[in-house]
């Protein structure tokens, strides 16, 4: 699916929620720094910051539907196959201080990105190309190989972080500035938060891929939003609260005490010890969506697997399942 296809995903799953609690600027500026804030502690961790960064894009996704902002013809119109400030790809913003690399005026600056998005529209059409968030990423590396230098031999995650949040900053500054116009300028600084949310996914989404080379980002994005809300697994979201619908809706405690009843059963089952590694790792990644998963093994095991009768921790660990199965 495309950026815009998962964008409109997102805005069907929580359209209603989000008007009947009359979530605003500050509910997804607030949740979007968290979910970004978070994604960087589990790579601080050697964790793999999916899950988090996945909010993350949904919540921005959400600023996005509340500022009618197409994130994915705005990002490429952001980025025409350069970069924004110096026009050039790779960028040479190192050696050009942020000044044209073509020489051109800046008065001339913003025709000359129209062109540029104009020609690479037309490229793109030609080539059929995808427009989802591993081409993007993949892109954002190809305008910034220096990116990945810095990551590797000198900063690690530091400089995306910072400027992660000073793009976020910004945003919120934009917005602020935006809300003090009246509508016939309201506009024009419109165009600057959308400048910055732009620039605030190419940090984040070139991060996501230094950090997890090999994944495929597109498919762990729809994996984890199936047409669903992952906290409440319907279609339509109907969290009682939004506001913890990015908290887990089970504890960590809770997923222990299955772990234990389960190392207790005694089963000639192959799956068993497969299962069992599974919630080795899901509770080393404290994952959401890995609990998910452990669960939904579980509950297909103990339906497909041959017990004792006499083994009552079969019996508890149906009633731990049934009672979790009730929070949803």
């Amino acid at each position: 699916m495309t950026i815009q296809e998962n964008q409109e995903k997102i805005k069907n799953i929580y359209k209603e929620i989000n008007q009947i609690n009359g979530h605003d600027h500050d509910f997804f500026f607030g949740y979007l720094t968290r979910t970004i804030a978070s994604g960087f502690k589990k790579i601080h961790k050697g964790f793999d910051p999916s899950e988090k960064f996945s909010k993350g894009i949904a919540y921005l996704f959400g600023l996005c539907e509340l500022c009618g902002i197409d994130l994915e013809s705005s990002f490429l119109k952001r980025f025409p196959n350069c970069c924004p400030y110096c026009l050039a790809s790779p960028c040479e913003c190192y050696l050009t201080n942020k000044k044209s690399a073509l020489n051109i005026p800046q008065r001339k600056y913003a025709e000359e990105l129209e062109w540029k998005y104009l020609h690479f529209q037309q490229t793109l059409k030609k080539e059929e190309r995808i427009i989802d968030f591993d081409y993007a990423a993949n892109f954002i590396h190809k305008i910034y190989p220096l990116n990945k230098i810095y990551w590797d031999l000198f900063h690690g995650p530091e400089f995306h972080i910072l400027k992660c949040f000073e793009e976020l900053g910004e945003i919120q500054e934009a917005y602020s500035i935006y809300l003090s116009k009246d509508d016939s300028r309201k506009s024009d600084y419109l165009n600057q938060i959308q400048d910055e949310i732009c620039d605030l996914f190419a940090w984040l989404i070139s991060a996501w891929r230094l950090q997890c080379p090999n994944l495929n980002i597109t498919e762990f994005f729809e994996k984890m939003y199936n047409g669903n809300c992952p906290s409440c697994n319907q279609e339509h979201c109907i969290c009682k609260n939004r506001n913890n619908s990015s908290d887990m809706l089970w504890r960590k405690e809770e997923i222990e005490n299955i772990y234990a009843t389960l190392t207790k059963i005694t089963s000639d089952d192959p799956r068993l010890p497969q299962l069992l590694k599974l919630y080795n790792d899901a509770l080393l990644s404290n994952s959401h969506s890995e609990f998910k998963r452990c669960l939904k093994e579980t509950i297909a095991f103990l339906s497909n697997s041959k017990f004792s009768l006499a083994d009552k921790y079969v019996d508890d660990l149906d009633r731990q399942l049934q009672l979790i199965k009730e929070k949803i």
